[in-house]
């Protein structure tokens, strides 16, 4: 329930194999590199939600927002995979989904996600699909004091790798461009529009990489890819 239907979801993914088949024709892909996961909010109408809480007789008319969590791969700031529902939800909730689809487009080294992933499950899935070698995901105790009993929960919790979980903030800024260049807000009116037009700003965003990164990537995603790089808005 609240998920993207169906269809729309299948049509999605097509486009994003095709997106990342491309991508890797373009030698994007000769090596391993990292992806995190998380998910950020969409507006349902064009007034922010920071004017409505500052409006108090309005607090209690703030509509459901769409939830959007995504995979990014770091050195490219491509989006891999995309699950849309209703929210607000867990962050967690999709992340078997994402991971599936991400593990069919690529593979990393090193799989990154905050404190809202911690669970084993999310480990185990991401080094089976995605092949990573090391998954880093900030252990959330919740509410508990005592040593994590699973394996990779347990090597958070005893050696924490903070330098490389330092390139978490990728995803951030992939969300930060994917919010400034295509507007915050969606336009839609119905549930079923609000999801297919999240999924259409996903591959739009992707697409406009793919025109505007140079053919020979060089790694460093954060100084490829800002505002002035693009000449265009979506309209």
């Amino acid at each position: 329930e609240g998920r993207c239907p169906s269809p729309k979801k299948k049509c999605t993914e097509r486009f994003l194999d095709g997106i990342f088949r491309h991508a890797r024709q373009r030698g994007w892909f000769r090596r391993r590199g990292n992806a995190s996961i998380d998910a950020t909010g969409l507006e349902s109408r064009y007034i922010s939600r920071y004017f409505l809480t500052r409006q108090d007789r309005r607090c209690k008319r703030i509509r459901p927002f769409i939830k959007l969590s995504a995979i990014c791969h770091h050195e490219t700031h491509l989006i891999a995979a995309v699950a849309v529902r209703q929210g607000p939800c867990n962050d967690a909730a999709d992340f078997p989904e994402v991971l599936r689809q991400a593990g069919t487009r690529m593979n990393v080294n090193t799989f990154m996600g905050d404190a809202a992933y911690d669970a084993e499950p999310l480990h185990l899935q991401a080094r089976a699909d995605l092949d990573a070698k090391l998954t880093i995901v900030p252990i959330n105790m919740r509410g508990h004091d005592t040593k994590p009993r699973t394996p990779h929960r347990r090597d958070m919790y005893e050696d924490f790798p903070h330098d490389d979980f330092g390139q978490r903030w990728q995803i951030e800024s992939t969300f930060s461009q994917l919010k400034r260049l295509l507007e915050p807000h969606l336009r839609a009116h119905s549930n079923d529009g609000r999801f297919a037009e999240a999924n259409l700003r996903v591959l739009t965003f992707n697409l406009m990489l793919l025109l505007l990164l140079p053919a020979k990537l060089f790694y460093g995603a954060s100084s490829i890819v800002n505002r002035q790089s693009f000449s265009f808005r979506a309209r």
